[in-house]
């Protein structure tokens, strides 16, 4: 291996600079340990081939692929969250059917259990409108689902925005996350969440922008404090693994 050498400014200055990198991609991996992604394209993150039909671990920087059972090669995965006994939460941009006979729609979120497919939430017997599609799903503490579409829909008496959540108690809807109220531009749409804490949201983006003081772009995810009402970067994908680059992290668990 080749390092740097000399004394003048020129070889401290790039030893500095390369200081700085690796202290960066450290801090990022350290403060993310275990997360579960999936990008919108085929993407090679640490020399694993994920697919956008897939879930990959990254274990600071270490990439497995997960199992979330044998799927249709057109299937792209855009909506996920994994439950603490490993039941994952699967949503899909076009129409599948799954080994079982069950066939769900786009808009729809099925359980995997490791061996079998159950729906979860089914779309259009809960009033979502056709052709909406759910693209981040997670569940809090209470076991509320909360959900983003990918176009502006209203489900009950709420209208929810492309970048915002929306929660679902099993009955009925209510307002979750207003993510324009928070500073999020109304350009972008929100396409993965996950809860970790009470007041602690994890969101992924589908373009790059800015908010409260932070640049991020659509592999990354950012955190907001809603007791601080303040933002800041969690994960940034680029830093992990500069393969990130050309894909949109579209699907995010912990």
């Amino acid at each position: 291996m080749s390092v740097i050498s000399g004394t003048g400014r020129s070889g401290r200055t790039q030893i500095s600079r390369l200081l700085l990198v690796q202290s960066a991609t450290a801090l990022f991996l350290s403060a993310c340990a275990q997360v579960y992604v999936s990008p919108d394209v085929a993407t090679e993150l640490s020399g694993v081939q994920v697919t956008s039909g897939s879930i990959a671990l990254d274990t600071s920087g270490v990439v497995l692929r997960g199992d979330v059972g044998i799927l249709p090669q057109n299937a792209n995965l855009i909506a996920y969250h994994r439950f603490s006994n490993g039941d994952q939460l699967l949503g899909f941009d076009v129409s599948v059917s799954l080994p079982g006979g069950l066939h769900v729609q786009p808009g729809d979120l099925v359980r995997y259990d490791g061996s079998s497919f159950m729906l979860f939430f089914d779309a259009a017997a809960n009033g979502v409108p056709a052709g909406a599609r759910v693209d981040a799903a997670a569940v809090d503490a209470a076991g509320n689902l909360l959900i983003s579409f990918d176009i502006t829909v209203q489900v009950g008496s709420v209208t929810v925005e492309d970048e915002d959540l929306v929660r679902f108690d099993g009955a009925a809807f209510s307002a979750g996350f207003d993510a324009s109220a928070a500073g999020v531009s109304k350009d972008l749409d929100l396409d993965a969440a996950h809860i970790p804490a009470p007041d602690i949201l994890r969101v992924s983006f589908d373009g790059s922008s800015h908010v409260g003081g932070v640049d991020f772009a659509d592999e990354d995810v950012l955190q907001y404090d809603v007791v601080s009402a303040s933002w800041s970067l969690y994960y940034r994908g680029s830093s992990a693994h500069a393969s990130w680059g050309p894909a949109d992290l579209d699907a995010f668990s912990e």
